[in-house]
């Protein structure tokens, strides 16, 4: 399967939300962003630690996160963002083919959305 190149961040057209995907995978990131792309902005990071560097930069309307990541798990993202007062309120929905209830519930209990 040919490596899929990520199309550039969508974040200059203001009059639409702006959806920050972090996913590793760059079939699925480029997937997701295809989905969006007509409805919202959409930004893309492919570790849980450049989705932080974006979640700061960008302060995004929604963030779609991958749980399992290198550097930075998807869990451990939620934790970096909900100590920072600036983006402790921002909806996060995690996209997962992971079946661990213990993890589903770990998040909801922070108040993460969990789609499988």
């Amino acid at each position: 399967m040919k490596p899929v190149a990520p199309p550039p961040d969508d974040t200059a057209d203001v009059s639409r939300p702006l959806v920050l995907v972090v996913e590793d995978n760059s079939e699925m990131n480029h997937f997701i962003r295809e989905s969006l792309g007509p409805r919202y902005r959409v930004a893309s990071a492919f570790t849980g630690r450049e989705g932080l560097q974006k979640a700061l930069s960008l302060r995004p309307d929604l963030i779609l996160c991958d749980v399992m990541m290198p550097e930075m798990t998807g869990e451990e993202l939620v934790q970096s963002l909900r100590v920072l007062p600036e983006l402790d309120t921002t909806p996060i929905a995690f996209l997962t083919a992971k079946a661990d209830d213990d993890l589903k519930v770990r998040l909801l209990r922070q108040g993460q959305a969990i789609t499988s």
